[in-house]
């Protein structure tokens, strides 16, 4: 822990980091007493605990008063909403404020957004955002006097994998060359080439019909359900055993992720001209600022749309 104490006007302030947990607070009269309120607040993130818990307020309690005090007057405030309520079903709605607002707990539901939920950095730092806004209100009415927080995680842009037409047809051939290991992966590739789902959708998908087979998805990443026509012939998909861990294998021979396969399926929509409401619907995105950063990576629909003015010029 490395622990600074500074004086701000009139009054002293202490603030350290613990194992990313970032913990400060000011208002102290004295330089003494803000060294040992800081000492305490160590040995309480040290232990996994608050400094000065309010009794009788659980975490569902803090939820509720947060939508109704912030989130709830906020454009965005059901998405905020969405991401600290996860929290708290993580933690427990029943759990007291004293236990669950601590750095450790914060660092263990961030791992499980990392590693469980498979989420990238950039929403995992959006959860935890939410996470700390639900602290804040706490903090702002009295039932928590110091805020655990977590450090940003760097949102490094990931450079994504075009599949090329070579590689497709690969993987193609391997459907029919490979033994049951390698077909049921080679199988669920080209399935998520053609449908574009994230491995979290693939998951716990099931199959339905609504004028015609269709592929439906409850475990999205923003959590609203979505029905995906499936691509001819695919109504079978099902019948192939899902792992994602020989999938990776699988692809890693490729040098490709889940997630390249992903890119490449939005990527071959907006250069066929697929207009960009249809394939934020089928890529499942819940912002159309999303769905535009991927018609930013390629120049063919601005080649297209010039092409077709010249055209619509030289008939008239």
């Amino acid at each position: 822990m490395n622990l600074n104490i500074t004086k701000t006007a009139a009054t002293w302030r202490y603030d350290f980091t613990y194992r990313g947990v970032r913990l400060r607070k000011s208002g102290f009269h004295t330089y003494d007493e803000a060294e040992r309120h800081a000492l305490e607040a160590m040995l309480g993130v040290g232990k996994g605990e608050t400094t000065s818990p309010i009794p009788n307020k659980t975490l569902a309690d803090l939820l509720t008063l947060a939508n109704t005090h912030r989130w709830d007057a906020q454009k965005d405030g059901e998405r905020t909403y969405t991401r600290a309520a996860e929290f708290v079903e993580f933690i427990g709605g029943g759990a007291s404020l004293d236990k669950a607002a601590t750095g450790p707990n914060l660092l263990r539901f961030r791992e499980y957004l990392l590693f469980e939920r498979d989420l990238g950095n950039a929403s995992c730092n959006r959860y935890m955002a939410a996470v700390k806004g639900m602290f804040d209100v706490a903090r702002e009415h009295g039932w928590l006097k110091d805020v655990p927080s977590v450090r940003k995680l760097k949102e490094t842009p990931v450079e994504r994998k075009v599949v090329s037409p070579g590689c497709r047809q690969a993987i193609q051939k391997d459907t029919s060359l490979h033994g049951a290991w390698g077909k049921s992966a080679a199988f669920w590739a080209l399935f998520l080439l053609d449908h574009g789902l994230r491995l979290s959708e693939v998951r716990n998908m099931t199959l339905g019909h609504n004028k015609g087979p269709q592929a439906v998805l409850k475990d999205t990443k923003n959590g609203d359900e979505r029905w995906i026509p499936l691509a001819q012939g695919w109504d079978n998909i099902c019948n192939y055993p899902f792992s994602e861990t020989k999938l990776r294998e699988y692809l890693a021979g490729y040098e490709l992720t889940p997630h390249d396969l992903r890119h490449t399926f939005i990527t071959d929509l907006i250069e066929s001209g697929t207009p960009l409401p249809v394939v934020m619907k089928l890529a499942g995105h819940r912002d159309i600022k999303t769905t535009q950063r991927y018609y930013h990576l390629t120049d063919r629909g601005a080649r297209e749309a010039m092409k077709r003015k010249e055209e619509y010029l030289q008939s008239n």
